[in-house]
């Protein structure tokens, strides 16, 4: 009989309270791995470390997942520097006393002194493609921390190929120990745009404009506020812009901008909402707008596709690469362009049908299912390779 092949999951850093992209990440692949059959996990044995906080200490699925061993170690996630010191001094010793085959940390960055066999998700390359968009000290963390990624024993995954390039181009990763796997999205998003309310009849004279995320500087979210203005002062519509995600740190800054540009009424700055509430506010709007000109993936813009909604997003690699003719993309600093286009989908409800129908079937090419099925297949590529070849 084969023995098992054990497998670590750095969980620690995984706060409750964050809802951002990499954590959205984590928390499918560990639930996709407390959900499956064991005969689908094959040989594989998984040891989840978490910290004290984690959501996964009274996760009911794990009483009865016999393949995931539960470490709880005596880190808080919210308490970042601390965690990060823990996760450089003392996790390894912890790591090399579980005799892993693989150990996967799924943030970014992993514990350097750990010299065994190793997978990193890189996230994002914001560092290289804008450096003085991240503070000096995170900087310089995470080139002291990447330069493990050049290690023979440590494989990297990125979340697009455009980002991939950026990290293999940077990074100096030999592309036999780099591999992409594409995030996935929710199967409610599908469900819901089944008993979708878009108005496909009729020309909008007051289009709902959405937008959710984090608004940091590269999200470029005073874009939107300047389209908005042009639509009421340019081609006459009444449109309504809702921003979702606007912590009170950042909403002086925005309101500022509403100001300059006297488009306070069309404006609504909204705080951040539980993941549940995303699809009724995707529901409820006509035309999610993503102007970022930086990202590696963009989950909120794959809901929005799986939903059935129009979206317009900025003209970048990713965008291109990952979801194609499901979007109509515009220059990141042209509002003329992005009130154009919104203008003439208002004027033609073909149009935004067809954008949507696009859309969703870009989006069902995605799944949290296959993005783990990927995970699974190359676990067991890393530690049995003759056994995988053989396959």
């Amino acid at each position: 009989m084969l023995s098992p092949i054990k497998i670590g999951i750095n969980a620690v850093y995984l706060d409750p309270n964050r809802r951002g992209g990499a954590e959205t990440y984590v928390r499918q692949l560990v639930n996709q791995l407390i959900t499956r059959p064991t005969v689908e996990l094959e040989r594989l044995q998984f040891v989840l470390f978490v910290s004290q906080d984690s959501e996964f200490i009274n996760h009911p699925g794990l009483r009865n997942q016999s393949r995931i061993e539960l470490v709880v170690t005596p880190v808080q996630a919210n308490k970042k520097f601390q965690r990060i010191g823990w996760e450089q001094v003392y996790f390894p010793r912890l790591l090399n006393q579980h005799q892993l085959e693989l150990m996967h940390f799924p943030y970014g960055t992993m514990s350097v002194r750990y010299k065994r066999a190793s997978i990193v998700t890189v996230h994002d390359t914001l560092r290289f493609c804008f450096p003085e968009q991240m503070p000096r000290s995170q900087r310089l963390y995470r080139s002291w921390n990447e330069r493990a990624l050049r290690r023979n024993n440590v494989h990297a995954i990125a979340v697009s190929h455009a980002d991939a390039q950026i990290a293999r181009e940077q990074l100096k990763i030999p592309p036999d120990r780099m591999s992409v796997i594409y995030h996935g999205v929710n199967p409610e998003f599908g469900e819901l745009n089944r008993a979708s309310t878009g108005r496909w009849t009729e020309k909008l004279t007051a289009p709902q404009l959405l937008w959710i995320g984090r608004p940091y500087i590269r999200k470029n979210v005073e874009l939107l506020i300047r389209v908005v203005h042009q639509l009421e002062a340019i081609f006459g519509l009444q449109p309504q812009l809702k921003l979702v995600g606007i912590e009170s740190a950042d909403r002086r800054r925005m309101e500022k901008q509403i100001e300059r540009t006297d488009a306070a009424e069309l404006i609504e700055l909204s705080p951040p909402v539980p993941h549940r509430e995303v699809p009724e506010l995707l529901r409820q709007a006509d035309f999610f707008l993503y102007p970022s000109l930086y990202e590696s993936f963009g989950i909120p813009v794959l809901e929005a596709l799986a939903i059935g909604l129009p979206t317009i997003c900025a003209d970048i690699a990713p965008f291109r690469e990952l979801y194609g003719d499901g979007i109509i993309t515009c220059s990141g600093s042209s509002p003329n362009a992005w009130a154009k286009v919104i203008k003439e989908l208002c004027d033609q409800p073909e149009q935004r049908q067809q954008l949507s129908e696009r859309g969703v079937r870009r989006a069902a090419e995605f799944s949290w299912k296959k993005c783990i099925d990927e995970h699974l297949e190359l676990y067991q590529r890393l530690t049995c390779p003759k056994e995988y070849e053989s396959q």
